[in-house]
């Protein structure tokens, strides 16, 4: 499912299957590397900056840091993922027309609503500056509604933030 959702914005089928496997090596606990995949020895090899955690993503953020990922890749599979969800699949009752889309889903019935009983209620806020001079720069908030309980009808999740040239900055 990883590999067909990052098939959907990066069009090399190749890079789209090392960079799959690179994201499930980094949050794998283990050293052994996949197929196209790459733990901590490659990253060494690379002389990258960071190495593989070894356990799941605290943060969407952290993608970043994983061997062959770029800011253009990120900034597109941002939309399309979430730490939130408590599944390991895509709830499709509240998935995005965008996500839908990535798995080859029919959309013919998609109506926008999140707020169906099927849904986890789990949205993504994102603000972009006005200014040219700060074009690229973003904020993201993810927000869990909890429409049941009039004393606190939403959950904060995370926040983070993405600026051009700067590797990586984010909320918790």
């Amino acid at each position: 499912m990883l590999t067909r959702i990052i098939t959907a914005v990066v069009p090399d089928p190749q890079q789209a299957q090392n960079l799959s496997d690179a994201i499930l090596d980094w949050r794998d606990p283990d050293d052994l590397v996949r197929l196209n995949g790459a733990e901590e020895k490659d990253y060494r090899a690379a002389d990258h900056p960071f190495l593989p955690a070894n356990r799941p993503f605290i943060h969407l953020s952290e993608l970043q840091r994983v061997l062959g990922m770029n800011t253009a890749i990120y900034q597109k599979l941002r939309p399309l993922l979430t730490l939130h969800s408590g599944q390991s699949t895509v709830n499709q009752n509240s998935a995005g027309l965008p996500m839908l889309q990535a798995l080859g889903l029919d959309t013919a019935n998609y109506n926008g609503s999140f707020m169906n009983p099927g849904s986890n209620r789990i949205i993504s806020i994102r603000a972009l500056p006005e200014s040219a001079e700060s074009a690229g720069t973003e904020l993201n908030m993810t927000l869990k509604l909890t429409p049941h309980d009039p004393d606190q009808p939403f959950q904060y999740l995370s926040w983070d933030g993405f600026e051009p040239n700067v590797p990586q900055w984010a909320g918790s």
